[in-house]
């Protein structure tokens, strides 16, 4: 009975495709708001992920690319607000500098984030630049009248260009549903397999 258990829980797990693409969630943390006005404070932040399909997979060469389209589902504060992909519309960029063929968080990481709805927007942006920034209202964001900043190329004082406070990435995959499927009757067919022999004994 041990020896079918463990024959059957191999062939499952040989099932699972090794090399199939993971969808990949990125968390973000952003600093603290530097210039603000109406509501936002500078305790405000822009915290939020986002899950994108399949790890970058099609996405070639450096600097920003369009991953909209891979974007399965996001949601972003600002600590008065919270845009998701059910009550607003994303725009996703990544871009890498070289290195590893597919982008990590960190300094080598750039990115162009930006939701918004009719009632408000968020955006956070590293290429070159970097901020944080947020709005409370309708129209293009940073030209309603309550917005939160944190750094860019206007706004800052000197010396703050390019030495604000960026936020931080981090990641991890989700493995696909057919994996997680192989596994769990791998796992469910093993406790089987030893509790009718427990029941045997």
């Amino acid at each position: 009975m041990k020896f079918r258990t463990w024959t059957v829980l191999s062939f499952l797990v040989a099932l699972v495709p090794s090399a199939a693409p993971a969808n990949t969630i990125y968390t973000y943390e952003g600093g603290t708001f530097f210039t603000v006005r109406g509501v936002y404070t500078t305790q405000d932040r822009i915290t939020g992920s986002f899950e994108l399909a399949d790890s970058f997979v099609g996405i070639v060469g450096t600097g920003l690319q369009n991953v909209t389209a891979g974007v399965v589902r996001y949601s972003f504060t600002d600590d008065h607000q919270t845009l998701t992909d059910a009550n607003s519309t994303g725009f996703f960029e990544l871009a890498w500098r070289g290195g590893p063929v597919l982008p990590v968080p960190g300094e080598n990481f750039d990115w162009n984030v930006a939701v918004a709805s009719a009632t408000g927007a968020i955006q956070s942006f590293h290429f070159q630049d970097r901020f944080d920034r947020a709005q409370l209202g309708p129209g293009p964001l940073l030209e309603a009248s309550d917005f939160g900043l944190n750094c860019s190329s206007f706004g800052c004082p000197s010396g703050r260009l390019e030495g604000g406070e960026i936020g931080t990435w981090t990641a991890h995959t989700v493995p696909e549903p057919a994996t997680l499927v192989l596994l769990s009757a791998a796992l469910l067919g093993l406790g089987a397999g030893l509790s009718r022999r427990r029941d045997d004994a």
